[in-house]
């Protein structure tokens, strides 16, 4: 997933980081607008990517800041996904 989101040309960063003892891992992400985070998110959610990450993780809290455009609010609501929103100052 590391290599494949290097050649989307909006992705600003993106990383993760892993906790084995605790059986835990960290995204972090960084877009250059909405739009750019809603083509990854569907380029991520086709068969080719969905299937694997289902059956590695269960995502339990996402956090967002930034201000969110409507289709990542319903893409994570139609799912039943919980996110916390949040806008910053840079």
């Amino acid at each position: 997933m590391k290599e494949a989101a290097k050649n989307e040309v909006d992705t600003h960063f993106y990383d993760f980081f892993i906790n084995e003892k605790e059986k835990e891992f960290l995204i972090i992400e960084k877009y250059t607008n909405g739009e750019a985070f809603s083509k990854h998110m569907k380029k991520f959610s086709s068969p080719e990517y969905i299937l694997k990450l289902l059956t590695m993780q269960e995502m339990t809290s996402v956090e967002i800041p930034g201000v969110i455009i409507y289709k990542i609010k319903d893409l994570f609501s139609k799912n039943g996904r919980i996110y916390k929103d949040y806008p910053i100052n840079l």
